[in-house]
């Protein structure tokens, strides 16, 4: 599936937020307010 998807170009849709904003993600994927993969970013 990984070499379907690397030939294809399937992509995961992520929602980054800064370390600095950790807390309030974790509060919107508790809330099932983050769509897809939540990314914390440093």
């Amino acid at each position: 599936m990984l070499d379907v998807a690397a030939r294809h170009g399937v992509k995961a849709i992520t929602e980054s937020f800064p370390m600095a904003q950790a807390n309030a993600a974790i509060e919107k994927v508790k809330k099932n307010k983050v769509r897809y993969r939540a990314v914390l970013a440093n």
